[in-house]
C-alpha cells in the first residue's frame, strides 16, 4: 500500500508542478551501514516516475545485497526547492549460516552444480537461491517430474545467520507412453519423433513439449494446424500433434542469354533442379541438377540423403556429379557420407569422396615439349562436414543463417600419357597428398519492414602443389560470381564476399540489389593467376499461380576490362513447389 501512496503523491506533484521541472532525489540512509553510499548520493531526474523507479532500484538492489528488510520509510516533499527526500532503512544485511541439500538426490545436485561451500558462512543473496531452486526445477521438468515442487524447509534465523534444508517433492514420475499424429502428413512416425526429440518409453520433458511448434517449423514438408496436446494419465503421457503436409518439393528451371565475344550472336545455357523432399515419407531428399553452359559443356549431379536411419540420429547421403568439358576432359565424382543429426536438422558428417578425371582428346599433345594445363589424375579422399540451418523461412528468409564447412585429405594420383614421351611428367610427383576446404556461410539480418540484408561468404582452397587445371573449382554465374559466364573462372582457391539487400513484395516476391566481390588465384602445374572480379546488379523474383519466376540482370569486371553494358548477363529462372 506504502507504494501506491507514494504513487498518488508523486502524480500530484507532478501536476502541481509541470512537466518542466527538475527534482532532486536525496537518499538519507537511517542505518549505520554504508554500503549504498555512492548509490543514494543527491541526483536531479526530470519526473516524479523516474524518482519512483530510481528508489524501487534502490531498495532492489539492497535486498539483492542480503538486506531483506530495506525499505523507504518515509518521504518528504519541499515544493519551493523540489527536493525529495526519502529515509531509507536497510536493516541487518543477513549471510547463510548453512544450505542443507536436506534429501535431494546427490546426482541431481552434482548435475545442476550445486556445491553447499558456496552458500554455507556466504551473505544471502536472494537470486543466487531462485537461480538453484530455477535449475532443479529444470532438472525435474526435463526428466520426467513435470509435477515436482521445490521449498526450503527448517528454516532457522539465528545469529549466526540463515539455516535451511532443500526440500524437493518430485511427483509421479512420467513417461512418454503415445504420440498421435492427428491430420494428413504423409510422413513416418520415426522422422517426426526423431526430428522433436521426444519418443514412447522416454521420460516427459517440459523444454521438449514446449520446443515442438519451432521444431515443426523447421520441417519444409508439414505444418502444424494446432498447438501439440499433452494427456497425462497417472504415470503416464499422450502427446498428440495435429500436423498438415505443406509443398517442399520443388522444380527450378534457368535461363542464361550470354552474347558471344567472337561472333555477337546470343547463346542460350540452361540449368535445370529437381528437389523431391518426403516422397518415401521417411524425410528423404532427393535432388537432380542438369546445366549446359555451352554447346560442349554438361554436368549432371544426382544427391540422396536419408535421415534418422534405424530410429537414430544416424542418417547417409550419396552423391553422384558427372562433369564433361566441352571435348577436352571428364570429371566423375562419387562420395558417400554418414551423418549424425542433432536438433533442427543441424548434422555432422563423415564422407568419402573418390575423384576421376580422365583427357577426352590428347591432340596437339605431340607438339607440347613440357606439361599440358590438363591430364588424367584420379583421388581418393577422406573428410568431415558440418551442415547448420536456422532460418525464419527456408525459401525467402528474412533473417537466420545458413552454414556449411568441409575439410578432406587424400591420396592423389596423376596418370602420365604414355603415347607422349616427350612430356616432362618426370618433373612431377605423381603420388601426393591433397587437402580441400570449403565454405558457405548466409546470414540474414531485418532492417526495416518488408527488407532484410542477405550476407553471404563463399571460401574454398586446394593444398596440392601438383594441380592441373581440370581438377580446379569453377566459380561465376548466378549461384557463385554474377555477372559472370557460368563457371568461366577456374580457381585453386577463392573467397567470394557478397552483400544483398531485398525488399520483400510477398512471402515469395522480392525486388533485390547485389555486389559480389572475389579473390581468386589460379596455381597449377603450367601457370599463376590472380585477380579479384566483382560483379554488381539488380533483379526480382515474383510469385503467380504457376510457380515464382527470377529475373536478375547483373555486369562484371576482371583485370583491367572495362565495365561493358553489353556483356551484362541476363538470368532468366523459374521455381515451382509441389
Amino acid at each position: 500500500m506504502k507504494w501506491i501512496w507514494l504513487f498518488f503523491i508523486f502524480f500530484l506533484f507532478q501536476l502541481t508542478f509541470g512537466q518542466k521541472t527538475v527534482f532532486t532525489l536525496e537518499v538519507i540512509n537511517n542505518s549505520n551501514s554504508s554500503l549504498f553510499e555512492q548509490q543514494i548520493k543527491k541526483r536531479s531526474y526530470s519526473s516524479v516516475k523516474k524518482i519512483a523507479d530510481r528508489l524501487k532500484e534502490i531498495q532492489a538492489e539492497l535486498i539483492r545485497e542480503g538486506f531483506l528488510t530495506a525499505n523507504i520509510d518515509s518521504i518528504h516533499i519541499d515544493s519551493s526547492t523540489h527536493v525529495v527526500t526519502a529515509f531509507l532503512y536497510t536493516g541487518e544485511q543477513y549471510s547463510w549460516a548453512q544450505l542443507n541439500p536436506g534429501k535431494v538426490d546427490e546426482g541431481v545436485l552434482s548435475k545442476i552444480g550445486f556445491r553447499d561451500r558456496l552458500y554455507n558462512n556466504r551473505k544471502f543473496e536472494p537470486y543466487k537461491l531462485n537461480q538453484l531452486f530455477s535449475a532443479l526445477m529444470d532438472y525435474y521438468e526435463n526428466n520426467g517430474y513435470p509435477f515436482a515442487s521445490i521449498r526450503l524447509d527448517s528454516t532457522v534465523f539465528n545469529s549466526d545467520g540463515i539455516s535451511a534444508n532443500i526440500a524437493v517433492e518430485t511427483g509421479p514420475f512420467i513417461i512418454i507412453d503415445t504420440i498421435v499424429i492427428s491430420g494428413d502428413a504423409n510422413i513416418s512416425d520415426n522422422y517426426i519423433q526423431s526430428y522433436i526429440g521426444i519418443k514412447p518409453n522416454q521420460p516427459y520433458s517440459e523444454q521438449k513439449f514446449e520446443e515442438i511448434s519451432n521444431r515443426i517449423a523447421e520441417i519444409p514438408f508439414v505444418k502444424e494446424t494446432g498447438s501439440a496436446e499433452i494427456l497425462f494419465t497417472e504415470d503416464k503421457a499422450r502427446l498428440e500433434l495435429f500436423l498438415t503436409k505443406e509443398q517442399a518439393s520443388s522444380f527450378n528451371g534457368v535461363i542464361g542469354f550470354q552474347p558471344d565475344d567472337e561472333t555477337g550472336r546470343i547463346t542460350i545455357t540452361g540449368d535445370v533442379d529437381l528437389d523431391l523432399k518426403n516422397v518415401l515419407r521417411a524425410g528423404e531428399e532427393l535432388s537432380l541438377n542438369w546445366s549446359r553452359i555451352d554447346s560442349g559443356t554438361q554436368e549432371l549431379a544426382v544427391s540422396l540423403s536419408i535421415p534418422y536411419l534405424f530410429r537414430t540420429p544416424l542418417g547417409v547421403q550419396g552423391d553422384l556429379n558427372i562433369y564433361r568439358r566441352d571435348t577436352t576432359y571428364n570429371n566423375v565424382t562419387l562420395e558417400g557420407a554418414i551423418q549424425y543429426y542433432f536438433k533442427r536438422g543441424n548434422y555432422i558428417e563423415g564422407f568419402i569422396e573418390n575423384q576421376t578425371s580422365n583427357l577426352i582428346s590428347t591432340e596437339g599433345f605431340e607438339n607440347y615439349e613440357d606439361l599440358p594445363a590438363n591430364s588424367s589424375t584420379k583421388r581418393t579422399s577422406y573428410g568431415l562436414g558440418y551442415h547448420a540451418t536456422h532460418l525464419d523461412y527456408r525459401y525467402n528468409p528474412t533473417k537466420g543463417i545458413s552454414f556449411d564447412a568441409s575439410f578432406s585429405v587424400g591420396e592423389k594420383e596423376i596418370i602420365p600419357e604414355s603415347t607422349y614421351e616427350n612430356l616432362q611428367y618426370d618433373t612431377l610427383e605423381l603420388v601426393s597428398t591433397q587437402f580441400n576446404i570449403e565454405t558457405d556461410i548466409s546470414y540474414y539480418i531485418p532492417l526495416f519492414p518488408q527488407t532484410t540484408l542477405k550476407l553471404r561468404a563463399q571460401a574454398a582452397h586446394i593444398e596440392n602443389d601438383q594441380l592441373f587445371t581440370n581438377e580446379l573449382y569453377l566459380i561465376g554465374g548466378l549461384k557463385t560470381l554474377r555477372g559472370f559466364d557460368e563457371q568461366a573462372i577456374f580457381a585453386s582457391s577463392y573467397a567470394i564476399p557478397s552483400i544483398e539487400f531485398r525488399y520483400l513484395l510477398e512471402k515469395n516476391s522480392y525486388l533485390a540489389a547485389f555486389f559480389d566481390y572475389a579473390w581468386y588465384e589460379r596455381k597449377t602445374v603450367t601457370e599463376y593467376t590472380s585477380d579479384t572480379p566483382f560483379g554488381f546488379g539488380a533483379g526480382l523474383s515474383f510469385q503467380t499461380n504457376a510457380g515464382v519466376f527470377s529475373l536478375f540482370y547483373a555486369l562484371g569486371k576482371q583485370f583491367n576490362n572495362p565495365i561493358e553494358f553489353r556483356s551484362g548477363k541476363i538470368h532468366f529462372g523459374f521455381a515451382s513447389l509441389f
